[in-house]
């Protein structure tokens, strides 16, 4: 809770409370790749591979926040038919201690489970996210694209 300090008004009217500190800024990130280009979309094995979470099929990069995260949220939504928009697969990953940066893709104590066997194969629409210290909530933006990156999920004997 913030604390008041009084302001004195020439007016003689009784004086407006106004706080001391500022309020917090929105998180925010600033992310950085590599630039190569990639020839090929990015594609996942279903039961051998993890949820893709590089900035494309070839480049490597690394985000910093504004402030500490503690979780990433890595989504895989349908993009057709009528379950289009809706989410297919989702994971959540606790950090082990707040940071402000993060490399991708994901590296070593952060990897994402295998993908399930019960997804289907086809096309998906990933999206990150991340959660501040304090709750807040921000999609990563990824490179100069959209926020959801289209991500292929093959069969095993594909």
């Amino acid at each position: 809770m913030a604390s008041a300090v009084a302001v004195a008004c020439a007016s003689g009217a009784a004086p407006i409370p106004q706080p001391t500190s500022a309020p917090t800024e929105r998180l925010s990130v600033e992310c950085a790749m590599t630039e190569i280009a990639a020839t090929q979309p990015i594609q996942a094995v279903l039961g051998k591979d993890p949820i893709p979470t590089g900035f494309d099929s070839a480049n490597s990069g690394a985000c910093a926040f504004s402030r500490p995260i503690k979780s990433i949220t890595i989504q895989l939504l349908h993009t057709q038919g009528p379950e289009a928009g809706a989410e297919a697969y989702v994971e959540t990953i606790a950090l082990q201690k707040p940071t402000t940066e993060v490399r991708f893709p994901l590296t070593s104590g952060l990897k994402p489970h295998l993908l399930s066997n019960k997804l289907r194969p086809g096309k998906y629409d990933r999206v990150m996210s991340v959660m501040a210290t304090d709750g807040e909530l921000m999609i990563i933006p990824i490179g100069r694209g959209p926020a959801r990156t289209p991500v292929y999920l093959v069969g095993a004997g594909s």
